[in-house]
Order: structure tokens, then sequence, then C-alpha cells
């Protein structure tokens, strides 16, 4: 069973036009 309680860090990359893949970091704990 997984510990969905548990928190986890989800990386995002979103390209942006003319500029560099910008990553976001999100930290959820539910």
């Amino acid at each position: 069973e997984k510990a969905l309680d548990a928190p986890y860090e989800v990386f995002i990359s979103i390209p942006i036009k003319g500029y560099e893949p910008v990553e976001f970091s999100l930290t959820k704990s539910c």
C-alpha cells in the first residue's frame, strides 16, 4: 500500500516562448 498521506514533491517543467524551461517545485502534504 502506498502512503498517500506522505509528503511528496512534484516537479513541473513549463517551457516559455523565447525563454528557458522554468522548473516549479511543488511540495504537497495531504
